[in-house]
């Protein structure tokens, strides 16, 4: 059962997100953001990307990873965005969420060359590697050189890192993950590392 309140609080705070996406995708060829955000622990968020090298997902299943086709779901979507978008559904199977291909409580489509990536070093994000790698500066994305595809699965809140990358063949990368402001944690020296190395140029 999904009370009203937090219906309400995940979609007000998914179209925070999608503003925030906006105008990172307005900034030029780097931009990064932080927002406190709030996902329902009912509720799933999912970036499907313009393209993908594969359709084969994996998201959690309890403690294990479970094999997943996002090609049904993609096709739900086909009605609501054809290329880049993020959805939220409500999570009814506890994370078998691809034994419940469901139409999204919610879409938001991009024009751009969007691809969303995950950290591959937190388990919030519950999928497996995408295969993307940006075409980019060799230095780009030094603290880890594998990204998740975005799979959120409700945790109430927590803040979130976000950047965006444009890379030289006109994809455009946004990148997720949970922010500690601690020197030692790999997204905060991430944060600091693309600051000085591309907010300038």
């Amino acid at each position: 059962m999904i009370s009203g309140k937090d219906y309400d609080s995940t979609m007000k705070n998914f179209d925070l997100l999608n503003r925030n996406v906006e105008e990172l995708l307005e900034e030029k060829n780097y931009a990064s953001t932080r927002l406190i955000y709030y996902l329902g622990n009912k509720f799933v968020l999912v970036g499907y990307n313009y393209k993908d090298p594969s359709v084969q997902m994996k998201t959690c299943s309890g403690i294990f990873q479970k094999s997943e086709a996002f090609e049904e779901a993609r096709k739900q979507v086909a009605g609501l965005c054809d290329g880049a978008c993020l959805c939220i559904y409500k999570n009814t199977n506890l994370h078998d969420f691809d034994q419940d291909v469901q139409l999204p409580l919610k879409c938001k489509s991009f024009d751009e060359n969007l691809v969303f990536l995950a950290s591959a070093d937190q388990d919030i994000f519950c999928s497996i590697d995408t295969g993307w790698q940006p075409s980019a500066n060799s230095e780009y994305y030094q603290q880890e050189r594998r990204n998740k595809f975005l799979v959120l699965y409700g945790f109430n809140t927590k803040e979130i890192y976000i950047d965006k990358y444009k890379a030289l063949d006109g994809n455009i990368f946004l990148y997720f993950a949970q922010y500690r402001d601690a020197a030692d944690d790999p997204v905060y020296r991430r944060s600091v590392f693309m600051q000085q190395h591309y907010e300038n140029n």
